[in-house]
């Protein structure tokens, strides 16, 4: 018996790639079902190999489409938030604004009983606790809301958005009006006494014309209760007009924003954007966020290496 399957928008010379990654990540979706119709056993390499040869750069990302929850932003976005968001973005790289999602505190104390592991990237540039939760995961933290409105935010932008344009050819699912797509998990953050995030960029610029990775937009959203950057520290740092820095210690000097994280405050801002998290001085209070990256898969201006947390190193194919 023979299988024929139709990768939908595909162009000629993708199909194949295209095909092989997607059947790659079927292995770790409880949506498919491929055993004993595929063979995985060396998948990764053929996938691998045809993207190097072709030079195209994985992964990228799901259809913002498919996480559409506009009732809910429109319950939370008046349409002078939404106005306000869409302007800051387009004028100053970042907006943030305060949000009726409060984590309880039943779902921070989950939240941190999920997160112990320290990150890997290494003690001088990072000392949080880290972890990636996909919707099980939120919904076990009793994160739900929060989970999908940061999943949501990828088809509001791409239904409110100009984005400039780059020469570039969209890759699927992104498209040339609706260029942003979404990762499969979220990232939580727990900073305590004495910790930070020196200064970087979520999408740094290697070389002219060439970025780090697809991350266009960093969405955060802050879960902690009554805190005060003056006495609690651990303030997000950034520096707008840094799009064009190679090395994100040349922002050091530079005039730079600061946001409180507390709860319920959302913060969108441009993942070009050199931001650092400052020592958090409080002793008795723990620092958390979640974060979302929304990408613009296209086929040049990108390097393949992504970090992955999980195993500590960088890797050419990261699947969240």
């Amino acid at each position: 018996m023979t299988y024929v399957l139709k990768v939908n928008g595909a162009i000629s010379h993708d199909h194949f790639g295209i095909l092989c990654a997607r059947l790659y990540e079927s292995q770790a979706s409880s949506h498919h079902n491929m055993k004993g119709l595929v063979d995985f056993s060396n998948l990764r390499q053929v996938v691998k190999e045809h993207f190097e040869k072709k030079q195209w750069r994985p992964h990228t990302g799901y259809d913002a489409e498919l996480s559409r929850v506009d009732e809910r932003i429109k319950k939370l976005f008046s349409k002078h938030d939404k106005d306000r968001i869409i302007q800051k973005l387009q004028q100053k790289g970042y907006a943030s604004l305060n949000i009726p999602l409060l984590t309880t505190l039943d779902s921070n104390k989950k939240l941190s009983q999920f997160l112990i592991k320290k990150t890997k990237q290494g003690s001088n540039i990072r000392t949080d606790t880290v972890a990636f939760l996909d919707k099980a995961d939120a919904m076990d933290c009793e994160l739900k809301f929060q989970f999908e409105v940061l999943m949501g935010l990828g088809s509001f932008l791409n239904d409110h958005l100009q984005f400039e344009r780059t020469g570039h050819e969209p890759l699927l699912p992104g498209t040339e009006s609706r260029p942003l797509s979404t990762p499969r998990t979220i990232q939580a953050a727990e900073y305590g006494y004495g910790e930070f995030y020196v200064a970087h960029s979520d999408n740094l610029l290697l070389s002219p014309g060439v970025r780090s990775n697809y991350r266009l937009y960093t969405c955060i959203l802050y879960c902690n209760n009554n805190w005060n950057i003056n006495e609690d520290g651990g303030a997000l740092r950034i520096y707008p007009q840094t799009t064009h820095l190679t090395d994100p210690s040349d922002a050091i000097q530079m005039k730079y924003d600061e946001i409180n994280p507390c709860n319920g405050k959302l913060l969108i801002f441009d993942s070009r954007l050199v931001h650092s998290v400052e020592k958090v001085t409080s002793l008795n209070k723990k620092r958390r966020a979640l974060t979302l990256w929304l990408m613009r898969p296209e086929n040049e201006g990108v390097h393949t290496d992504i970090w992955d947390e999980e195993n500590g190193k960088v890797d050419w194919y990261k699947l969240s």
